[in-house]
């Protein structure tokens, strides 16, 4: 199917960033599956051991066998060189996903940094208007409601943490925070 070079080429630079100590992730999209992408090393899923043989990059129906290869970022600019200086830099280009995260969804996961309470977040949430196919930015939320928290600081009086007593609540959340070791 043509797949021979392609293959090839992503062993090549897979092997490179493993025995030059930048850690790879197991390996994602359809050709994870292929018996010949274990065997040469570009993924660490064996199919056969988990009866999980990719027939989606071999059938003429469907001609796709992509992986989706994740780096360490503390690599990811050595591999990248390397690809660069072995099949040329106008043979290189870059893909990458960026995902964003709607307004509710954010003010739930500040919530639970923050460690506010589950009835208090959700209030929050829900101050955002849901409106689908549209998606609403915290900005917009404040603009569309008036029930919405002005950002203006009252004094109240904290409670105490029960872990820290006399921590404020963002040192509480960027202690529990460790950076991932790739």
């Amino acid at each position: 199917m043509g797949f021979g070079g392609y293959f090839l080429i992503v062993a090549d630079f897979i092997n490179w960033a493993k025995s030059n100590g930048v850690p790879v992730g197991p390996g994602r999209g359809l050709g994870r599956g292929s018996l010949v992408a274990y065997s040469l090393g570009i993924t660490d899923l064996d199919p056969l051991r988990y009866d999980c043989c990719s027939s989606a990059s071999s059938t003429r129906a469907r001609v796709d066998a992509d992986f989706d290869i994740d780096f360490c970022e503390r690599g990811r600019d050595r591999v990248i060189e390397y690809v660069k200086q072995k099949y040329g830099a106008q043979s290189v280009s870059q893909i990458a996903t960026f995902g964003t995260m709607a307004a509710r969804a954010v003010v739930r996961d500040v919530g639970r940094v923050m460690e506010w309470s589950y009835t208090r977040t959700d209030e929050l949430a829900k101050l955002i208007p849901f409106q689908p196919g549209k998606r609403i930015t915290l900005q917009d939320a404040r603009a569309m409601s008036r029930a919405w928290p002005s950002g203006k600081r009252t004094r109240r009086r904290r409670a105490s943490c029960s872990r820290s007593p006399g921590s404020s609540r963002a040192s509480r959340a960027t202690s529990a925070c460790t950076p991932g070791a790739c």
